[in-house]
């Protein structure tokens, strides 16, 4: 038994340690049980500790006569725990957003649509690639949409310690549930890099499963 969970740790540990370097990860989309398209998360630090996010969505459901398409391209640079600049792109089948958010004497200023305002504090992106700092994991939390810029107010509780499978293995990560204006499960390895997500969005249950990880 403690061979085992010895096991287990070190691969966690290992896993954790992996995470700080430069990475791709790409998550199988699967809606109502069915792959359904990718979302991939590219993260790279420089030498002064600024860090680059890159992710995109590609998502294709079909229902009877019905198709829905779904893309997303986003980019976020955080310098430590604050974010300093982001911009995405979506088309929701046919609606288009565009949001971007710059660092002024201020703080935080957002841009959704053509139509910009402050924002307060410092926001949890809702592409969720990362856990935000000890100190603002709730239990009120205040989200930024990506798709759409628009501000949420959420609750963020931690259900627990659980033993996931990534990419064929067991690791324990943390499971953290928002509700409120966002309804989620989350979960996060050992770096706090979010590995799972399930949701349902538009009455169809939504997971993101990881399903590559490449360290570059």
């Amino acid at each position: 038994m403690f061979k085992r969970a010895f096991i287990i740790w070190i691969f966690a540990s290992s896993f954790a340690i992996q995470a700080a370097e430069d990475e791709r990860r790409t998550f199988t989309v699967f809606v109502d049980n069915k792959p359904s398209g990718t979302h991939q998360i590219a993260v790279k630090t420089s030498d002064d500790g600024t860090v680059a996010v890159t992710s995109q969505a590609d998502v294709v459901v079909k229902v009877a006569l019905f198709t829905y398409r779904f893309t997303f391209r986003g980019a976020e640079t955080w310098k430590g725990d604050k974010l300093i600049r982001l911009s995405t792109a979506t088309n929701d089948n046919g609606r288009k957003h565009a949001v971007m958010v710059e660092t002024d004497k201020d703080g935080l200023t957002a841009t959704a649509n053509g139509k910009s305002f402050a924002l307060k504090g410092q926001p949890w992106v809702t592409g969720f690639w990362k856990l935000p700092p000890e100190a603002q994991r709730g239990p009120a939390v205040v989200l930024l949409d990506a798709d759409t810029g628009k501000v949420i107010n959420a609750k963020l509780e931690k259900v627990g310690i659980e033993k996931i499978n990534l990419l064929g293995k067991a690791v324990e990560c943390a499971h953290y549930r928002l509700s409120g204006g966002v309804q989620a499960d989350l979960w996060f390895d050992g770096a706090d890099r979010l590995v799972r997500k399930e949701s349902i969005e538009e009455g169809h249950r939504t997971v993101l499963e990881l399903s590559r990880l490449q360290r570059e």
